[in-house]
């Protein structure tokens, strides 16, 4: 069977010995990212293990980097196969679809925050590139937004700037999905409806970092990664669909036509992305499990997780 969460897959890593628990308290905006840039500079990745930061300064919420991209074995693990069937297991997935099924509620949807409790700062959300990086950033969302004509569902990752209790600035390029479905919302003046997803099962975050065609619906190669379809729940605000055993779910919008500064950020090429006037996400809700997990990628000077 498919793992249901991000917790089964954890449980999965430690009896492997591919977690490591960092139980000294850290200092989230330099700490988390010196510790994994040496783990991952310094070991080979068949002994680099996934890492969960238990003590955050200032925070009761713990952080897991590394839980994609540590080693090839680490992303087998998440597959449920071995390293060399990882190729021919994204080919059936791509060849043999599974649809997402609806349920009425799910662990996301165990605390249901609005208003000013709705708040991003409540999360360990590091400073990656200390001295070069222009505030927080989150580095594995799963952005979930729909083709405004067809409704089609898209998955993809992007960096995303805190830039206050409830507002994020999101950088994507013209060409890909999300800023396709904006654009389009643009031209007729509506905001673009978007949830971000943290810590969903490891299926999810495969198929959000990865190139698809306009066609091609995640929620779906997802499912056939699985072998199973994904359980999707309604959001609280917009009109969006998100995997219910996420860890965090923020709803947001995006409004049409609004641009202000985002970035620099340290990229995982090693070198500073470009800064620019781009969009923001204002967020209108956060879900979260109890006891949530907070996932991060691990980027900046390769070999980082993004790199891998």
């Amino acid at each position: 069977m498919a793992y249901r969460d991000l917790r089964e897959y954890i449980k999965a890593l430690e009896e492997r010995d591919k977690l490591h628990r960092i139980t000294a308290e850290v200092e989230k905006d330099w700490e988390i990212a010196a510790v994994c840039r040496r783990v991952f500079q310094k070991l080979a990745p068949e002994r680099r293990p996934v890492l969960l930061f238990e003590r955050i300064r200032g925070f009761n919420i713990p952080l897991l980097v590394g839980s994609l991209g540590a080693s090839p074995e680490v992303y087998a693990i998440a597959l449920q196969d071995r390293v060399e069937n990882i190729h021919e297991r994204w080919e059936q997935a791509q060849r043999h679809p599974v649809k997402p099924v609806r349920v009425s509620t799910g662990p996301c949807k165990e605390n249901i925050l609005r208003g000013n409790d709705a708040d991003l700062t409540r999360f360990p959300v590091p400073i990656w590139t200390v001295g070069e990086d222009p505030g927080p950033y989150l580095t594995a969302p799963c952005v979930v937004s729909r083709e405004p004509d067809t409704g089609a569902y898209n998955v993809g990752t992007y960096r995303l700037q805190v830039k206050g209790p409830k507002k994020m600035g999101i950088w994507a390029a013209d060409g890909q999905h999300v800023s396709r479905h904006r654009l389009k919302n643009e031209a007729r003046n509506q905001s673009t409806p978007v949830a971000v997803v943290l810590g969903p099962d490891p299926a999810i975050e495969m198929v959000s970092v990865t190139k698809f065609s306009f066609e091609t619906e995640e929620y779906d190669v997802s499912g056939g990664l699985r072998g199973e379809p994904v359980p999707l729940v309604a959001c609280e605000t917009i009109p969006i669909e998100v995997p219910a055993t996420a860890e965090i779910v923020i709803e947001g919008e995006i409004p049409p036509g609004y641009r202000e500064p985002e970035g620099p950020f340290g990229e995982y090429t090693g070198y500073m992305g470009a800064a620019g006037n781009m969009p923001v996400i204002e967020v209108t809700c956060i879900t979260h499990r109890h006891n949530p997990i907070y996932r991060a990628f691990f980027s900046q000077m390769p070999p980082s997780e993004s790199s891998c």
